[in-house]
C-alpha cells in the first residue's frame, strides 16, 4: 500500500502499523512537505475570502445603483425591467426623470440603458463635470440624453445625429434647452455617406457593415467644419461607433488646438485612439473593463 495524502497518512499511521502494514509502504510527510501544504490551503482559503469580498461589494454597489436609480427615474421601472431584459414596451413613449426632465424614445429601436450611462453612472464626465458657459460638441447624440444632460448643466451644446429616426426624437428633446442640433453624420470628409443600420439604433454605423444589413445615404461634415462653427470646444463628446478613427484622422492641427477635453467610446481600435489623442498633446485614461470596447477621456495638457 502506498498511502494517500500525506494528511490521511498521518491521521492513520498508528492504525496501520497496528495490522501489520510495512512502514516503508506508508507515506509520511516531511515537515517541509506539511508546511507547504499548510500554506497552499492557506492561499486557498485567502482566496475564497477574497471572491467572496468582491461578490459582497459587487452586489453592495448594485444596490446602491438601484436606489439610485430610483430616486433619479420617475420611470424607474422601465428602467429596471429594460436592465433585466424584461422590457416589452414598443413604439414611441415617454422616460421620465424625477427633476422633469422628459424624453420621447422609441422603446422598439432606442436603449434605456443609455440614460443608466449616461445619466445615472456619469459615464462621460468621469473626470470633468459640464460647467456652466462650457462649449459642448455631442457627435452621436442620438435621442439627446447626453445633450439634455449638459445643457441643463448651464453649456451651449451642439449635436449631431445622422439617423432620421433618432434625430426626429433629438429635436423633440432638446425643446426649451441650449442645443443646437444637425441631421448630420461626422465623417473624415464632407458630403455624402453610407449609413449603416444595426438592431437598435444606438449602433448605427458608418463602418460597421453587418451582412444584409439596411443601410441609408446620409450627409456629411467633419470635425474642422464643426470647430469653424463653434469656434472653441471645452468638451467634446463622441459615440459613432468606430467612426472616430476617420474623424480624428483627418482633422487638423488647428482644429486640435481648438478642443481641450474629450469623451468618447472606442470601438475594437483602443491602441490607435490612445496614439492619437497622446501624439496631439493630450493627458488621457481609460475607463470600464477593457476588450473591444470601453471609454477614453483626454484632457489638453497644461
Amino acid at each position: 500500500m502506498t498511502g494517500g495524502s500525506g494528511f490521511f497518512g498521518l491521521h492513520v499511521l498508528g492504525d496501520l502499523k497496528k495490522i501489520g502494514v510495512p512502514p516503508e509502504n506508508i507515506f509520511t510527510p516531511s515537515p517541509k512537505e506539511l508546511n507547504l501544504r499548510k500554506w497552499d490551503n492557506c492561499v486557498k482559503a485567502a482566496g475564497e475570502r477574497i471572491r467572496s469580498i468582491f461578490m459582497m461589494k459587487n452586489c453592495i454597489r448594485r444596490i446602491i445603483l438601484v436606489v439610485r436609480g430610483i430616486k433619479m427615474f420617475k420611470d424607474w421601472h422601465l428602467w429596471l425591467l429594460a436592465r433585466f431584459r424584461l422590457l416589452r414596451k414598443v413604439g414611441i413613449g415617454t422616460f421620465r426623470m424625477r427633476d422633469g426632465s422628459e424624453f420621447l424614445i422609441d422603446f422598439s429601436r432606442n436603449e434605456v440603458g443609455t440614460f443608466q450611462e449616461v445619466w445615472l453612472m456619469d459615464m462621460y464626465e468621469k473626470h470633468y463635470r459640464i460647467q456652466p458657459g462650457d462649449k459642448v460638441v455631442d457627435i452621436g447624440a442620438s435621442i439627446g440624453a447626453f445633450s439634455v444632460l449638459a445643457a441643463k448643466r448651464g453649456a451651449r451644446v451642439y449635436a449631431y445625429e445622422p439617423t432620421p429616426r433618432s434625430f426626429s426624437l433629438l429635436a423633440q428633446n432638446i425643446k426649451g434647452y441650449s442645443v443646437t442640433a444637425s441631421n448630420l453624420a461626422v465623417a473624415g470628409k464632407t458630403g455624402r455617406v453610407r449609413l449603416f443600420f444595426a438592431g437598435r439604433d444606438e449602433g448605427n454605423s458608418l463602418i460597421h457593415a453587418q451582412s444584409r444589413s439596411e443601410s441609408l445615404e446620409v450627409s456629411a461634415t467633419t470635425l474642422d467644419e464643426i470647430l469653424k462653427k463653434v469656434g472653441h470646444c471645452d468638451f467634446l463628446k463622441i459615440d459613432c461607433e468606430g467612426g472616430e478613427m476617420a474623424i480624428f484622422e483627418n482633422a487638423s492641427p488647428e482644429t486640435w488646438l481648438r478642443i481641450d477635453r474629450i469623451a468618447m467610446e472606442y470601438h475594437r481600435n483602443l491602441p490607435a485612439i490612445l496614439a492619437i489623442l497622446r501624439g496631439k498633446g493630450y493627458d488621457v485614461t481609460t475607463g470600464g473593463k477593457g476588450g473591444d470596447y470601453g471609454h477614453v477621456y483626454a484632457e489638453r495638457k497644461r
